[in-house]
């Protein structure tokens, strides 16, 4: 879904009220995400500020299992006309107010790619399905327990064993 910056500045107010319900390719949803966003523009900035409510399918990162992660953010990016850095300038200090996305001459917003870039970002960075969740250790302590040894690794116990026997009688 994309949205013509001229629509927004021919809309009442400059103002358009956006409602976004659309499945993301990319992520992995229970349900559509559903956003309510309003873009307002001016000739130097559009600015779009909402709210996007999003039921992600995550999987957690101790016990393996997936589960059900509610994501309810409120958004406010800044899209402006002119570049925030001189051409001819190699290092520039970011100020507050430059956090900002440059149109660099596009007369279209894509508000599904604002959106995902919006959610990715909000995703935490571990993923746990409760708090006091324990994890896989507890789980296969639940399960029998089989010792497993690799055939192709005895060779080294029977070796770290003969060393071990070897450096006794030396010392003896």
């Amino acid at each position: 879904m994309k949205i013509n910056i001229e629509d927004i500045k021919k809309a009442q107010e400059s103002k358009l009220e956006i409602y976004f319900s659309d499945y993301i390719d990319d992520l992995n949803l229970k349900d559509e995400v559903k956003a309510i966003l309003v873009a307002s523009a001016s000739e130097y900035n559009v600015n779009i500020a909402g709210s996007i409510k999003a039921k992600l399918i995550l999987e957690c990162d101790r016990c393996l299992t997936e589960y059900i992660y509610d994501l309810d953010i409120n958004i406010n990016e800044e899209f402006v006309n002119e570049n925030i850095v001189p051409a001819n300038q190699k290092e520039y200090e970011l100020n507050e107010n430059d956090f900002v996305v440059e149109l660099k001459g596009n007369k279209q917003i894509d508000i599904k790619d604002l959106v995902y870039q919006s959610i990715i970002l909000e995703l935490p960075y571990k993923s746990l399905c409760r708090t006091a969740c324990p994890g896989l250790e507890s789980a296969q302590e639940t399960e029998q327990k089989t010792e497993y040894i690799d055939e192709r690794l005895e060779v080294f116990k029977s070796f770290s064993e003969n060393r071990l026997s070897n450096t006794n009688t030396k010392e003896g």
